[in-house]
């Protein structure tokens, strides 16, 4: 199940990257100062943010696998009151 979902997400990022390439080429045939061009120019903003963010989830996912939850097997010491 595990190896499903990571290829499913790895599907995902590839699929953003290829939105955004494709946009990219509507972006260089469109004219300079037009109302498509601004708003291809919006949809390409979006779509980098959604990929960064898909990415940074995958490496601090990567980073924190393994690794017990916060506050599972850590003790505590109290400090003394005085």
């Amino acid at each position: 199940m595990k190896r499903i979902t990571t290829l499913a997400r790895f599907a995902e990022v590839e699929a953003g990257l290829e939105r955004i390439k494709a946009l990219e080429v509507q972006l260089s045939a469109a004219p300079v100062n037009s109302r498509h061009r601004r708003t291809l120019r919006a949809a390409i903003r979006i779509e980098a943010d959604a990929y960064r963010k898909s990415l940074d989830t995958d490496q601090a996912r990567a980073t924190h696998r393994g690794r017990p939850p916060l506050g599972v097997g850590v003790w505590h010491a109290r400090r003394p009151t005085i």
